[in-house]
């Protein structure tokens, strides 16, 4: 993923991808630096803001992780892993909020 970065620095699809193979092997921080970068460059990338939410969570900022999770569904109402992740916080004592 660093050389198709290199040839198309603007390639969110390569940033995310990037980040999922970060949050792989456990570096969380770079994930969620690629995942940011690829949101910026395509701020309605639904997979995106779920897969930084993921890192988050594993992180443990849940705060972030549901606002995440929360801006997936925004954007996609039936991503049903946004969903399945906000539950897990439910389950373990977080509540959602309302950022309109």
């Amino acid at each position: 993923f660093d050389r198709a970065i290199r040839l198309d620095p603007d390639d969110a699809w390569a940033y995310g991808s990037r980040g999922l193979a970060y949050a792989m092997k456990g570096d969380y921080d770079s994930a969620i630096a690629d995942y940011s970068q690829a949101i910026r460059l395509d701020p309605d990338d639904a997979w995106a803001y779920y897969n930084r939410g993921g890192a988050y969570y594993y992180k443990g900022d849940y705060r972030r992780a549901r606002m995440d999770w929360e801006q997936a569904l925004r954007i996609d109402p039936n991503y049903a892993n946004a969903r399945d992740g906000l539950e897990l916080l439910r389950q373990m004592g977080y509540k959602t909020f309302n950022t309109k």
